[in-house]
């Protein structure tokens, strides 16, 4: 994956693993663009507020870019 932030690689691996982390990224599908990118914001500072590891941070709010995004859903269902 060129280009890529590995840390970005690095989640979508762990959301292939995981069952339920799988199905909360899921859940963002249906919501609009703008609706997601301000959840994923508002969850990368409460992590950030909580001490959570800096690359999980990074991946998180990647993943409110819309292609970001997209991105990685194609490639959970590229597996």
């Amino acid at each position: 994956m060129s280009g890529v932030p590995d840390e970005l690689v690095t989640f979508v691996q762990v959301l292939a693993e995981d069952d339920d982390l799988r199905a909360w990224f899921e859940s963002f599908v249906e919501v609009s663009e703008a609706e997601r990118a301000k959840g994923f914001l508002e969850l990368a500072a409460r992590m950030q507020a909580a001490g959570e590891r800096p690359e999980l941070i990074a991946a998180t709010t990647l993943l409110a870019t819309p292609e970001v995004f997209r991105a990685a859903r194609a490639a959970l269902e590229g597996r």
